[in-house]
Order: structure tokens, then sequence, then C-alpha cells
């Protein structure tokens, strides 16, 4: 029985413990700069976050107080004050506390704050240092256990984040500030075998849809809040199951994806109708066959007697020929001499006088 009403008292004191986990944290909001040092700021709005993630806000009443109940924890405090820049400061939880919190209404330099995951390991208790170069910018900074870390003071410029002695990758690779600002960072060590990448085709075609796709390592990275920047403007998408965001490319132009330092871009052109389908072109006709080359028959031959008897039979009428020409000329060169000796011709009236003579000659007989 006394067994028993001791079993009885431990759980009654765990679920006691249980209710009171929460913690009352009461902060104040003073300003500095303007008139007092320390006047409340009544209005001001407090947020409380964890990460990135917003957890409670209230506005400071007219004492600049707002009271929140937190369990135990790292937590960023950021107030927000119109014409006052945003001031970020890191808090650890431990039971019920008071707080006081300042706003200044000029600061010369920046605040960088965030987290540093790491799915392989817990960095709480190293130190976080924001670089220029080889160069530490302001104060080196003390992990919490969730990866939290705030370095304030840090001039305007381009600056990278190293883990402790450097010899794990962060990423992103590098970030910018300005003056004045509160610059949240969401960092993660890189390994090769977990590394992130975003992935995005080249070129796509207008009124098709871009698919880009996020993992880590060979693992999608489902529910990631991925910006995409479109000629029409930005787009907000998370990633599904598959690692994967797709928006319609409704106008040519680039489209942006971006995640956490990573960016893949995607151009499409503007809109050019498919080529029409063409009968296909008729087979050309087939060409005829070449015609045999004619081989000329090859000349007679002749025996050696019957080329003898056809020179003998050339050269017998060759001589008759000059023979000819010769008896032609004998004859011709005859009847000129002929004519040369030849008495000349009595002419035709005394042949016909001397005729008449003898018919006459005749009567008188």
């Amino acid at each position: 029985m006394g067994n028993a009403k001791a079993l009885l008292a431990v759980f009654a004191l765990v679920v006691f413990a249980c209710q009171i986990s929460a913690y009352n944290v009461t902060v104040v909001a003073y300003g500095s700069g303007q008139g007092s040092p320390n006047t409340p700021l009544v209005g001001t709005r407090i947020e409380v976050l964890k990460g990135s993630t917003l957890v409670a806000d209230a506005i400071a009443d007219a004492k600049g107080k707002v009271s929140f109940e937190l369990d135990a924890g790292t937590y960023f405090l950021k107030l927000i004050r119109p014409s006052y820049p945003d001031n970020v400061l890191m808090y650890t939880v431990k039971g019920d506390m008071g707080l006081e919190a300042q706003l200044y209404i000029k600061r010369e330099s920046a605040i960088v704050y965030g987290q540093i995951s790491d799915s392989k390991a817990s960095h709480g208790g190293e130190k976080a240092y924001v670089m220029s170069g080889q160069l530490v910018a302001g104060s080196p900074a003390a992990i919490s256990p969730e990866g939290y870390f705030i370095v304030p003071y840090v001039q305007a410029g381009s600056y990278s984040l190293r883990l402790g002695n450097g010899s794990l990758a962060i990423t992103p690779s590098e970030f910018s500030v300005e003056v004045g600002e509160a610059k949240y960072v969401q960092a993660a060590v890189q390994r090769a075998s977990d590394a992130p990448s975003l992935l995005a085709p080249a070129t796509a075609l207008r009124f098709g849809t871009i698919v880009a796709t996020l993992q880590v390592g060979d693992s999608p990275a489902a529910g990631e809040d991925v910006k995409i920047s479109t000629p029409a403007g930005q787009i907000d998408a998370t990633s599904d199951a598959e690692g994967q965001v797709a928006v319609s490319a409704a106008s040519p132009g680039v489209y942006t994806f971006s995640w956490k330092g990573l960016s893949a871009k995607t151009s499409v052109a503007g809109f050019i109708a498919p080529p029409k389908e063409e009968a296909p072109a008729a087979p050309p006709p087939a060409e005829a066959p070449a015609p045999a080359p004619t081989i000329p028959a090859p000349a007679p031959t002749q025996d050696s007697s019957t080329a003898n008897a056809a020179l003998i039979g050339g050269g017998l009428l060759a001589v008759i020929a000059v023979a000819a020409v010769l008896a032609i000329i004998a004859a011709v060169a005859y009847f000129a001499m002929h004519k040369k000796s030849a008495p000349p011709a009595a002419p035709p009236h005394e042949d016909m006088h001397k005729k008449l003579s003898r018919k006459k000659a005749r009567h008188k007989k």
C-alpha cells in the first residue's frame, strides 16, 4: 500500500512539472537616442522567433512592456518600430525571466543572425564567424544547441560564414548586408554525401510547364519554400513529395528558381508554330538502263596470197590509167600538128563558083 502511494506521488509530480514547463518572460522595450535614453517605447511590436518561425508577438503597453509564456529553449526577440531600424536579440529561456531590450533610432552597422543546421551532428557550443575573405567581421558568436547564432556590429558589405576552424563547408557561400539591416541567414553544413541541388531545364517551350527538382543528396526535399521569378513577377511555391515545383511558361523570358542560395534558370523563347506535315514526295522515276557499249567488229583478216594479188591488180590498173592518159595527150598533139600542115580551105563562095562552071560545061556537051 505504501509503495502504491509513493508511485502516485511521483506521477503527480511529473504531471505538475509538465504543466509548468512554460515560463513567463517579460520584455521591456526602451528607446535610445531620442530624448531620455531609457524611455519606454509604447506601441513597439515585439516578435519571438524560433529561427525564422514566428512563435509569438505582442505590442508594448504604456510602460513598453509585453509578456510571453515560452518553453525552455533559445529564441530571437525582434523589436520593430516605425522610424527605427529593427533590433534583434538572442536569449535562452530556462525559467521565468525579465528582459530589457533597446531600440536605437540610428545604427551604423548591421546585425547578422540565423541558424546553422547539420543533419549529421550538433554544433552547440562551437563558434560561428562572419568572414570577409580571411578577416573576421564582428565578434565570434556562440552557437546554441539548436544551431542559432547572432553577430552584432557588422559593417555593410559581402560576407561568408565559417563554422569553427572552417573544416566544414557552409552554404550559402556568400551574403550581403546593408547599414542598419537585421539580416537572417539560414545556413547549412554541406557534405559531399548530402549536398543540396536545384535542377531545372535550360530551355522550355512557351505555354508548356517548367518543372524544377530540389534534392538533398539523393533524396527529394519535400515541403521546402522555393521562390520562382517569372517575366510576370515572383511566385512562392512549395516542393511536393518528389521535391518538385512547377510553373506555367505563359510568357517568353527567363524563369529563375531560388532556394537557400541555390538557383536554376530556364529560358523560354517566343511561340514557334510547329512545322506543317507535308505529303511524302513521290519517288524519282527509275532510270533506263544505259545502252551497252558498241564494240566495232574486227576487220576481216586476209591471208598473204590474197594480199599479194590485190597489190598486183592495183599496180596494173595504175599502169593502164597512165597509158590512157599518155594516149590522149599524143592524140591531141597529132591533130594539132596535122591541122597546121593542111592547105587553107577555100572560101565557100569560091567553091560554089566552081560548081556552077562545071554544070555549065556539062550542059554544052
